[in-house]
């Protein structure tokens, strides 16, 4: 068993998944920590091979002590909940009383074509995703999102931009375009700015290095993405801020859609992502 290869690979979105978390101060756009009384927004980024199933959601938000495995443990009981339909999207007030606590810990469930429980972060029926992010209660210790920039990814050095994939997409003049089975290499560049100069008071995140390090995970709909997911570590030099995948499109028989994701993630719950989508072209 542990030489088969596995039955699906960690980038590729064959089936609906949780890709990630942005979590933005409301009154401080691009820091991702709130201070006790403020409040923050948090998206979930889902993924699936079409459109989005059915869904719905409870999420709630508790204060934690630092978690060395990186799971949510309340220290108490959640101080708010929330839960609705579609792609998870609320907001939660950090308490004024929370400066005891090291990190806010936010958990949650969702039901993919199903219902949510009476109570509890359970599912009555459908299929369950479970989600979370960590994130630091901020004072002298901030911490600023990693933001992708407008033309930071690009497909053999051309810049991706949205496109409108509601059309077939060799309908679409402007839509990059890829032949069937080709190679191209995906390239991001996070600036060396993305990279904060880290303070002695971690909050219990990231505990290497001078300067926070970086990941970057890769996703598409199709082809083959390799790696799932690049690094620039701690010890990396502040102008090493670029990092590229190869992506291999898939043997088509009719112009087709390919959707490709890019998350780029501190250790820090600081989060960014990017969609885009490239036509394969027979």
């Amino acid at each position: 068993m542990g030489c088969d290869d596995p039955m699906s690979y960690p980038q590729d979105i064959v089936e609906l998944r949780v890709l990630g978390a942005r979590a933005e101060v409301s009154a401080r756009p691009g820091y991702a920590w709130p201070e006790p009384g403020e409040a923050v927004d948090i998206r979930f980024l889902l993924a699936a091979p079409g459109a989005l199933p059915e869904l719905v959601w409870r999420f709630e938000a508790c204060l934690m002590d630092a978690s060395p495995d990186g799971s949510v443990l309340c220290r108490e009981e959640a101080f708010v909940e929330r839960e609705g339909e579609g792609t998870p999207s609320f907001r939660v007030e950090l308490p004024l009383a929370a400066g005891g606590a090291a990190q806010l810990g936010v958990r949650g469930v969702l039901c993919e074509t199903g219902r949510l429980a009476a109570r509890g972060l359970e599912c009555e029926s459908g299929r369950r995703l479970d989600a979370a992010v960590r994130l630091g209660i901020a004072g002298e210790v901030q911490n600023r999102i990693p933001e992708i920039t407008e033309g930071a990814f690009t497909l053999d050095g051309t810049p991706l931009s949205a496109e409108q994939t509601d059309r077939p997409c060799d309908q679409v003049a402007e839509a990059p375009r890829i032949a069937s089975n080709a190679r191209a290499t995906l390239r991001l560049e996070l600036g060396a700015s993305m990279r904060e100069k880290l303070p002695a008071d971690r909050r219990g995140f990231d505990a290497l290095g001078e300067h926070e390090a970086l990941r970057v995970d890769w996703y598409a709909t199709l082809g083959r993405l390799t790696p799932a997911a690049s690094f620039i570590e701690a010890d990396a030099p502040l102008a090493d801020s670029e990092v590229q995948a190869s992506w291999r499109a898939p043997e088509v028989s009719e112009p087709v859609w390919a959707r490709l994701f890019v998350v780029a993630r501190d250790r820090r719950g600081g989060s960014s992502h990017l969609e885009r989508a490239v036509c394969v072209m027979p």
